[in-house]
């Protein structure tokens, strides 16, 4: 977890078991998905005007409307363009990484990261050889499979359609949406929310707000009003004062860059706290130093690169034993010249 601490980020997973509220994994789903996106970007338009429009026969709307056939992401992000929508600017709102005219594979590549194809395949319920095929460019993937695979690397689908086309317009996707974006003001607003799920993940039991703020080193007040604020985005159940994690969501927190500072704020102070503990898995270190520029360019990179194959255990890590936080940071000082 902890994306936002890196460049183009595109998700904070505030558990790494990685299930979602909403069932919207499978392609049947996004298949129906699919038809209220194109629906929602043809507007009040009739088939024949949007036909017209688009420059495709009025029989092709209707099958892309009727799920019959489904066209690929650069012919619906053609049509969108057509009827005056600006789904680029959607794609780079959910994914700071533009896509190149066409170049579907290479943008499902920079989303694609360290996951292993294998794990997309499982997530997205496609062989591995139809995921290598999407993510060499050897084949196109239609629409509802384009969800899909986004969906299974990212765990955020549904934003993906709303940044397109708002998500009042596509009502299979409103409650998986509305769920994930209370999850994400509770990550903004309560940073301690993200190890309290963690915590419950780990714990074989329902746990009490002392045990919790025991387990974390924290205030039993700060923990508390996390707790609420989890259960009122039905993130946690409490039962008898204690609490048990009740589902997860796979949020994306760095919309608004100047609130992820703030949560990365709060775990830096979090991780100063640390300093000293007894605990053998602890580590902290540190080396002020002066190299040349490209040199401190490799560093970055090298520091990125650990941080990502770090990343990548931990999700695929089983069992779930321990939680804890991974943090790195590199503060090159002002050039004095």
């Amino acid at each position: 977890m902890g994306e936002a601490s890196l460049p183009n980020p595109h998700r904070t997973v505030q558990n790494a078991s990685h299930f979602q509220a909403i069932a919207c994994n499978t392609v049947r789903v996004w298949k129906t998905i699919s038809q209220e996106l194109l629906r929602a970007i043809r507007g009040s338009r009739s088939q024949e005007a949007f036909s017209r429009k688009v420059g495709i026969s009025v029989a092709t709307v209707a099958a892309w409307e009727n799920g019959r056939r489904f066209p690929t992401l650069p012919r619906a992000l053609a049509a969108s363009t057509a009827v005056g929508l600006d789904p680029h600017a959607a794609l780079l709102a959910f994914h700071a990484e533009p896509m190149a005219p066409d170049d579907t594979a290479a943008w499902l590549r920079s989303l694609q990261g360290d996951q292993r194809r294998e794990d997309i395949a499982t997530e997205s319920g496609a062989s591995i050889h139809q995921v290598g095929r999407w993510l060499s460019g050897r084949a196109e993937p239609r629409l509802p499979d384009l969800l899909t695979l986004v969906h299974a690397m990212t765990g955020r689908g549904e934003d993906l359609v709303a940044e397109w086309v708002g998500n009042d317009h596509v009502p299979s996707i409103q409650a998986a949406w509305r769920a994930r974006d209370a999850a994400r003001r509770v990550a903004w607003q309560h940073p301690w929310s993200e190890a309290i799920l963690q915590v419950l993940t780990v714990h074989p039991g329902p746990m009490d707000t002392v045990a919790i703020a025991q387990s974390l080193n924290a205030e039993n007040t700060a923990i508390d009003q996390a707790l609420g604020a989890l259960r009122t985005a039905h993130l946690v159940r409490r039962r008898s004062g204690r609490y048990r994690a009740t589902q997860t969501q796979t949020v994306d927190t760095s919309t608004q860059p100047e609130r992820v500072n703030d949560v990365k704020r709060h775990w830096a102070g979090i991780a100063a706290q640390s300093i000293g503990s007894s605990d053998p898995l602890h580590l902290s270190a540190y080396n002020v130093f002066s190299c040349s520029e490209d040199d401190l360019v490799i560093v970055r990179e090298e520091l990125l690169d650990a941080f990502r194959r770090a990343r990548a255990r931990i999700a695929s890590s089983s069992p779930t034993e321990r939680a804890g936080l991974l943090m790195v940071q590199l503060v090159p000082f002002a050039d004095p010249r």
